[in-house]
């Protein structure tokens, strides 16, 4: 994702659609996955369980922040019982 930013970019955001019985565990490993990365700054106050709010820089430039959501949607398995 972070290659297809401008530089003028400051909202950036990322939509999953998870088909998997364990989504609590998956927003778990997304929240872990997203604070590794080297360009995380810190988290923001999300409106849901299923959002991540985070800050990060940009590669190469900790000066330039942008704001990022990731939006966790899951989607139920027509096989699911």
């Amino acid at each position: 994702m972070f290659g297809y930013q401008a530089w003028r970019d400051t909202k950036l955001a990322v939509i999953m659609f998870i088909h998997n019985r364990g989504f609590t565990e998956v927003v778990g490993k997304a929240r872990a996955a997203l604070e590794h990365h080297e360009q995380f700054v810190g988290w923001g106050g999300a409106a849901t369980d299923s959002e991540l709010r985070a800050t990060v820089h940009w590669k190469g430039d900790d000066q330039r922040l942008a704001d990022l959501n990731v939006f966790l949607v899951s989607i139920p398995r027509a096989d699911a019982d």
